[in-house]
């Protein structure tokens, strides 16, 4: 009753491999993933030096255990640069968390190596329970920035926040010269911004 999978792909110097058995009728699951790549450019304004991937998943195919190791340097898009970004993903039936690492980043636009000269954490929660709103959780901190961000969304028919989306924001900034200075201002202290998002299907508020 268990049907085996096995997949190779190759694509330049990218290698692809996944494998693992679905059992139908118990409605279960048991997948592993692996992806390697070398130094590649597979269209111009995207580039990276290196990528690694390790994925696998277990049981139900509805709400499995899940884990993710994924190890990118290089990458380069259009004007948006990473020197490294390390991240792992853990799931446990409908509930995923991230634990990120960016280092090196360089943003497009005025702000561009800001944010270059520390590395930046990023984590994040996401519930994704069935017939309830998805409620995803995310926190960012760096020398420069700390900030944490709440979202909502979704949910049954029967759901009382069904076509509701709500919000917020807190980012605090605990120097303020570094981004007065994107302004030619001269400014210091440290500041502390907040933002929180109502709205339905039909409007949004700000």
């Amino acid at each position: 009753s268990a049907l085996a999978t096995l997949l190779d792909v190759s694509a330049g110097g990218l290698r692809a491999h996944a494998s693992g058995t679905v059992d139908l009728p118990d409605r279960t699951a048991m997948l592993d993933l692996s992806l390697q790549s070398p130094a590649m450019s597979p269209r111009a304004g995207l580039s990276w030096q290196s990528i690694s991937l390790q994925a696998r998943a277990r049981g139900s195919v509805t709400a499995p255990s899940t884990s993710a190791q994924l190890t990118l340097t290089g990458l380069a898009v259009s004007t948006l640069q990473l020197s490294s970004l390390r991240a792992d993903v853990q799931g446990q039936g409908r509930a995923l968390t991230l634990d990120a690492t960016l280092a090196g980043l360089i943003l497009p636009g005025p702000m561009s190596a800001l944010l270059r000269g520390s590395p930046a954490r990023l984590q994040g929660q996401v519930q994704l329970a069935r017939g309830a709103p998805t409620v995803v959780d995310l926190t960012l901190s760096h020398p420069l920035i700390q900030a944490q961000g709440h979202y909502q969304f979704g949910g049954s028919a029967s759901s009382s926040s069904s076509g509701a989306d709500t919000g917020t924001l807190t980012a605090s900034l605990p120097r303020l010269a570094p981004w007065a200075a994107l302004g030619h201002l001269d400014l210091q202290g440290s500041g502390t911004l907040q933002a929180r998002l109502d709205g339905a299907d039909s409007t949004r508020q700000l």
